[in-house]
C-alpha cells in the first residue's frame, strides 16, 4: 500500500515514476538504512554484513516478483488485443528486466512496437465521427477504441449497428460489456450474436462467428456462475470445431466443476491431437493439477500420446461487418 501511495504522489508531482519502480527503490533504501543504522550503533561485522546483504537481496526479490507478474499480464494483454495495457506491462519489464525477450524481440524493441501501435490507434480515433462515415470506417474506429481500453466509447458507436442485428456488432457489444464488468449484458449480446450467425450463409466467417459467440457465452456464463450454460456452450464449441484449444476450454470447465473424469478425457484427446507447444503445456499443467486433486490420480491417463500436427486456426471475424 505504501508503494502505491508513493507512486500516486510521484505521478501527482509530475515525476515519471511507476509504483513498481518506486517499490524497488524503497526496498533498496530500507536495506541501506539498516546497514547505516548498524554502523552508527557500532555493531559487529556480522550485523553489518547482514544489513548489506539485505540491501542487495530485498530489491532483487521484490523486482523479480513484480517482473513475473508483469510478464504474465503482458502475455494476457497481448492475447486479448489490449494494446494500452500491454504497453504498460512492457514498460515495467523494460525497467526491471531489460534483457528479457518477447517473441524473439528484446523487451525494449517489443515495447517500442507497442508504443507505435498505440500511437497509430490513437490517430485512428482522433478525427470526429461523421454521419457519412462508412460502416467499415466506423468498425475500424470501434476496434481501435477496444484495443485502447475505451469500451464505453466503442459501445456508443456500436449501438446503431447492433440495433440492425449485425452479428459482428453484437459480438463486439458482448466484448465491450465484458470489459465494463457487465457479464449479464455480455451474455445477452453473445446469445443474440449466435442467433444471428446461425441464419447467415455458410462459410468461414459464419463458422468463426459461431465459435466466437460460443466462447463469449461460455466465458460470460462462467462469470455469472451459470455452470450448465457454461458447459453447454463449450460442448457446442467442441462439437462445432474440436480443435485442441477448444477442447482445453471444455476440459478446464469440467475440471473447475469437479468433473475430473470428463476433464481427463478431453485432456487426453488434446495430447493426442496437437503438437502446439503452448496448448500441450497448458493441457499437461491441467493434468498435473488433476492428479493432485482428490482421487484424481485414479482417473487420469498416465501416458503421453505422440505428437501430431495442430488443427488449423479458423478465420477471424473482423470488420467490415458486411462485405
Amino acid at each position: 500500500m505504501n508503494v502505491l501511495v508513493v507512486g500516486v504522489v510521484a505521478e501527482t508531482l509530475g515525476w515519471s515514476l511507476r509504483p513498481d519502480v518506486v517499490g524497488v527503490t524503497l526496498c533498496s533504501l530500507v536495506g541501506i538504512g539498516m546497514a547505516v543504522i548498524q554502523m552508527l550503533r557500532g555493531r559487529g561485522i556480522g550485523w553489518l554484513a547482514v544489513s548489506v546483504l539485505a540491501a542487495l537481496i530485498l530489491p532483487a526479490v521484490y523486482a523479480d516478483a513484480v517482473a513475473e507478474g508483469a510478464a504474465r499480464r503482458l502475455t494476457q494483454a497481448v492475447g486479448e488485443g489490449r494494446v494500452l495495457r500491454a504497453e504498460r506491462e512492457a514498460e515495467v519489464l523494460v525497467w526491471l528486466r531489460p534483457s528479457a525477450q518477447i517473441n524473439g524481440f528484446s523487451i525494449r524493441q517489443f515495447h517500442h512496437q507497442l508504443v507505435t501501435i498505440r500511437q497509430n490507434l490513437e490517430r485512428c480515433v482522433q478525427p470526429p465521427v461523421r454521419e457519412e462515415d462508412s460502416r467499415s470506417l466506423r468498425g475500424q474506429r470501434i476496434d481501435a477504441l477496444i484495443q485502447l481500453d475505451r469500451p464505453q466509447e466503442a459501445l456508443a458507436l456500436l449501438e446503431p449497428l447492433a440495433a440492425t442485428g449485425d452479428p459482428v456488432a453484437l459480438d463486439y457489444r458482448g466484448l465491450c460489456a465484458l470489459r465494463l464488468d457487465d457479464p449479464e449484458a455480455s451474455l445477452a449480446a453473445y446469445r443474440e450474436a449466435l442467433e444471428m450467425w446461425e441464419v447467415q450463409a455458410p462459410g468461414p466467417r459464419r463458422h468463426a462467428g459461431r465459435m466466437n459467440a460460443l466462447q463469449g457465452i461460455g466465458y460470460a456464463a462462467r462469470q455469472l456462475d451459470r455452470r450448465v450454460e457454461e458447459e453447454d456452450a463449450y460442448r457446442a464449441l467442441v462439437a462445432l470445431d474440436a480443435t485442441p484449444k477448444n477442447r482445453l476450454l471444455l476440459a478446464r470447465c469440467y475440471h473447475d466443476h469437479g468433473k475430473t473424469t470428463a476433464a481427463a478425457a478431453e485432456v487426453y484427446q488434446i495430447l493426442l491431437s496437437t503438437g502446439d507447444i503452448g496448448v500441450r503445456a497448458a493441457a499437461t499443467e491441467l493434468l498435473v493439477t488433476m492428479r493432485r486433486d482428490h482421487f484424481g490420480c485414479l482417473q487420469v491417463p498416465r501416458t503421453t500420446p505422440s505428437q501430431t500436427p495442430p488443427s488449423p486456426v479458423p478465420t477471424e471475424v473482423r470488420w467490415p461487418p458486411n462485405r
